[in-house]
């Protein structure tokens, strides 16, 4: 492995199968088990399984109460380094990734990899009651949750259930009067970012 490979943005190893693209040959090796639906190690605490030890010890970091992490920016703690990488972003307004298909910048590499999949017509996730197809999995889970009528985050100083953590988020400004999001242009702040259009 050469160090210089480590820094670049360069992700020459393609899965066969799905498509996603990965930096190391080793990664796309450890990725192929995924499809293979063999799943050895098991967490103890949920049951959940994984294609290899490294990834369940990653997981079982979920369960624990520690958060490490801690943005020197806003106090706030994170379980993952990466999770911490993600968030410092968000207190910039800069938006280094950019899509060579329509110009549009976003804070995170992920982002941006989810957004081109819009580009490429690239929908992987299924929904089995209704045959919708989404570009995020995260997007299938809240968009069963939604059909199913299920309301798994509560609003703590209120009677108000949401499907998803974002809407509980942006609805719990109303409670806290913090004002987010801001227009570029005239300054003013807003509860939340719809407002903003």
């Amino acid at each position: 492995m050469n160090h210089v490979t480590a820094h670049s943005e360069d992700r020459p190893y393609q899965c066969p199968i799905c498509g996603k693209c990965f930096k190391y040959k080793s990664n796309l090796c450890n990725h192929k088990t995924l499809h293979l639906n063999h799943h050895a190690h098991l967490c103890n605490i949920c049951g959940k399984s994984f294609t290899n030890k490294s990834n369940l010890i990653t997981h079982c970091v979920c369960h624990s109460e520690e958060q490490r992490h801690q943005c020197s920016i806003c106090g706030r703690l994170l379980k993952f380094k990466s999770n911490l990488a993600c968030h410092v972003t968000l207190h910039s307004q800069e938006k280094p990734h950019q899509c060579s298909m329509c110009g549009k910048s976003f804070k995170c590499r992920s982002t941006l990899t989810n957004h081109i999949r819009v580009h490429m017509q690239d929908h992987p996730h299924e929904c089995p009651l209704c045959n919708k197809h989404l570009t995020i999995m995260g997007n299938l889970i809240v968009h069963r949750r939604t059909r199913n009528g299920e309301k798994q985050c509560q609003c703590g100083a209120c009677i108000k259930a949401f499907s998803d953590k974002g809407n509980l988020t942006a609805h719990q400004s109303v409670h806290s009067g913090e004002k987010p999001h801001i227009c570029l242009m005239c300054s003013q702040a807003f509860t939340c970012n719809s407002s903003l259009k």
